[in-house]
């Protein structure tokens, strides 16, 4: 019994971060409902570990639930997005005050070297999509936010840092936020704490302006992604 229950309590964790992956990676889109019986079909498990990882993700803001129709993605709004780039914004910029004097001169210039080399495009579509992703969120969230000391800060913007996953995947703009990065760490690397927080407030102005307008329906979701699907395909 002890050890069906620990197995269980594994197939509830890997379908847990399965589904969060697809969430901010709009492989779900926002306001999808969620079908339990098909995710079983899929996992080859029962409902129960199913519902387990969808009550945490419930819990972690990702999913809603409605007693009479079950669990839906999180829906996302013009206004949503909006919102959680002014927070950005606020966080980021006085996250910066500290954490520029933590930041460490090795790191700022390997990024520098790295953002350097996809700008040169050396790498194909996914991968690119896949090495910004991991670079935007070490720029922004382990060493501009992650090395400040402000742990109230740092535990609010973790609490969002799904939603700022999400967002990241709305816009193509790519090269241009990389762009905007080089010109954030160069900053960095002088040691120039008011250009560093004027570039970082222009990029993400600049990303929540690209973001815009989303669509509004499920449909309008998929049609959407199904575009910037075949547009990736076609490159």
């Amino acid at each position: 019994m002890y050890n069906m229950e620990l197995k269980k309590l594994g197939y509830s964790d890997q379908i847990y971060e399965i589904l969060r992956q697809r969430i901010v990676t709009l492989s779900l889109p926002p306001g999808r409902k969620i079908d339990i019986g098909k995710l079983s079909r899929e996992f080859n498990v029962s409902a129960t570990p199913i519902r387990e990882a969808l009550k945490r993700l419930v819990e972690r803001g990702l999913v809603r639930y409605r007693k009479d129709t079950g669990y839906w993605v999180v829906p996302l709004t013009d206004k949503d997005v909006q919102d959680i780039f002014v927070l950005r914004k606020v966080l980021e910029t006085f996250a910066l005050n500290e954490s520029i004097h933590s930041i460490r001169l090795w790191e700022i210039e390997g990024l520098l070297k790295d953002s350097r080399q996809l700008l040169a495009g050396d790498v194909s579509e996914s991968e690119l999509r896949k090495i910004f992703d991991e670079m935007d969120e070490l720029l922004h969230y382990r060493l501009i936010v992650g090395r400040c000391k402000n742990e109230f800060l740092k535990t609010f913007y973790t609490i969002m840092n799904d939603y700022i996953a999400i967002v990241r995947h709305l816009n193509e703009r790519i090269m241009a936020a990389i762009e905007e990065h080089v010109e954030i760490l160069e900053a960095l690397k002088r040691g120039d704490l008011e250009a560093a927080k004027v570039s970082l407030a222009r990029h993400l102005d600049s990303s929540a302006q690209a973001c815009r307008p989303l669509p509004r329906s499920v449909e309008e979701w998929e049609v959407a992604l199904e575009e910037v699907s075949i547009k990736k395909k076609e490159v």
